[in-house]
């Protein structure tokens, strides 16, 4: 046996004792997926089947109008803590990105988190932004629950096409806001394989546990607003979810720590300086500029609904 062959052997033993086992994660993934698709098949049923989206409508339709103006945790959800979920991931996704750039021999280290942040970016700006609150919204056209309960247009079943609504861009499927709450999932995506604590932190709290929290709170506020059936919500984290993994198989997210693992298998180490710490300054300044001005163009992202 060769040198190179014993090394890559090692390489790949290092991988699996970290728990890098990337062809078990495959098949494990594919069982998840295969759940959720079942699940989401089997509810769209239901709500062709049934009055499912009408009946909890009407739940926050009360006799003065909709609830969900006073509830004040509900108003929170509606803004801003959709604008927070929304740019939290455009922050740190340009951050990143803007620090692998970075000339400075101290952050050679990041350079291959290039990849994960043009993920991350990318990911937030097509799932939560252009494909579920612009194209889809588009091509669906289904007319938003205040206007059905009101007599002003015609119920529509979720997937089912509002060809009479064609060209407005106000519309109910699926849910912008529900989106936002849910694309920090990228972070579980971006830093799967990741072995920092800090990198672990972000995959669990922000990819996990805050999208599992905030979705449902948030499908719950569009409802009892009157500006969404509860399916808009759910196909909205579906969508966003389906984005999410898309680009993470584009992006090669698994091939980007498999070779960050095998550089930290040759020794590969770089210390940061002051210079490098100024940069990252600099940077954040930069990302945090660009997205208030993103907040103002659109007026604290209340109309990407």
């Amino acid at each position: 046996m060769t040198t190179a062959t014993k090394s890559a052997l090692s390489i790949k033993d290092a991988h699996l004792s970290q728990g890098h086992d990337y062809a078990r994660d495959t098949v494990h993934t594919r069982y998840l997926h295969v759940t959720l698709i079942s699940v989401l098949v089997l509810f769209t049923a239901v709500c062709w089947l049934t009055p499912l989206d009408l009946v909890m409508s009407r739940w926050f339709l009360g006799a003065t109008g909709w609830v969900g103006p006073s509830y004040r945790l509900l108003s929170w959800f509606y803004f801003p803590l959709n604008a927070v979920f929304f740019l939290v991931p455009l922050l740190m996704g340009g951050l990143i990105v803007l620090v692998s750039l970075a000339p400075t021999a101290g952050l050679k280290r990041a350079r291959p988190y290039r990849v994960i942040g043009l993920f991350i970016t990318s990911t937030t700006l097509l799932g939560a932004g252009f494909f579920n609150s612009f194209l889809l919204k588009i091509i669906f056209a289904r007319p938003r629950p205040h206007s059905v309960f009101a007599g002003e247009a015609s119920y529509y079943r979720p997937l089912e096409i509002a060809v009479a609504h064609w060209g407005a861009l106000d519309m109910s499927f699926p849910s912008g806001h529900v989106s936002m709450a849910s694309v920090s999932v990228v972070f579980f995506f971006a830093f799967r394989f990741a072995q920092r604590r800090f990198q672990k932190m972000m995959k669990w709290g922000l990819g996990v546990v805050l999208p599992l929290f905030a979705a449902p709170i948030m499908t719950v506020s569009r409802v009892a607003y009157g500006d969404h059936f509860v399916s808009d919500g759910v196909f909205a984290i579906a969508c966003t979810y389906g984005v999410t993994l898309f680009l993470y198989y584009q992006f090669d997210v698994p091939g980007v720590y498999r070779r960050m693992h095998e550089a930290d298998e040759a020794g590969v180490r770089v210390r940061i300086g002051v210079q490098d710490v100024l940069y990252i300054v600099v940077s954040l300044a930069v990302v945090f500029a660009l997205i208030m001005l993103l907040i103002m163009r659109f007026d604290g992202l209340r109309r990407l609904v």
